[in-house]
């Protein structure tokens, strides 16, 4: 009887150890699993991350490119809006030296030069003038950037002193730029004349000249 209940007990030992071990041995697969799946999320989450930066730096490339491109196409374009502050501040400045205060004309906005209007009548549609450099005719064109059609003359500025300076003492001043090179043309015709020609010849004030050649090469 005894015996019987040695090998019962025994057969009973035997199971439960058998189960244990099969749990134990069920369990792992779960926890591969679950350390598998953590290992890709790690690995996705660092791809994300790493394409994120390279969408960002390659967004902040652009970004500085495009920057520097219109920053370089300001500089080098020959006239733009920072370089017609420049001249106004300077014309204010030599105009001083000079003891003559200049304003700034325009198309459209003209000065009352003897009667005349101007600009309007020396460049545009407007023109009732044939313009003359010294003894040569000469077509000026409004211009932006400094760049006109071939033998024209690009304006980009027009000063004069006539609202304050004394009659037959007013100047006039055309600033141009003629196939890349800054010329400052004055012109103090006070009268009409038979051919209806208007002129101008180049300033032979090394300050005025050289001044405005500075601006317009960004010196």
């Amino acid at each position: 009887m005894k015996k019987g209940l040695i090998v019962s007990m025994l057969a009973s030992t035997l199971l439960l150890v058998g189960c244990q071990s099969s749990e134990e041995t069920e369990a792992s697969p779960n926890e591969n699993v679950s350390t598998s799946v953590s290992e890709s999320e790690t690995v996705e989450s660092t791809s994300q991350m790493i394409s994120q930066s390279s969408s960002q730096s390659t967004s902040s490339s652009s970004t500085s490119e495009s920057t520097t491109s219109s920053t370089s196409e300001a500089e080098e374009s020959l006239w733009n809006d920072d370089k017609a502050q420049s001249l106004d501040a300077f014309m204010a400045e030599w105009g001083e030296t000079m003891d003559q205060k200049y304003e700034e004309y325009s198309e459209g906005n003209n000065v009352d030069w003897y009667g005349t209007q101007i600009p309007d009548t020396l460049v545009g549609e407007d023109k009732d003038w044939t313009t003359m450099l010294d003894e040569d005719p000469v077509e000026f064109e409004w211009s932006e950037d400094g760049e006109a059609t071939e033998d024209n003359y690009a304006l980009v500025a027009v000063y004069s002193d006539a609202d304050t300076q004394e009659y037959l003492e007013q100047h006039l001043y055309f600033f141009t730029i003629h196939e890349g090179e800054p010329k400052v043309l004055v012109s103090k015709q006070n009268q009409g004349n038979a051919e209806n020609n208007f002129y101008f010849w180049e300033t032979d004030n090394p300050q005025l000249r050289d001044g405005f050649a500075d601006i317009v090469n960004g010196e």
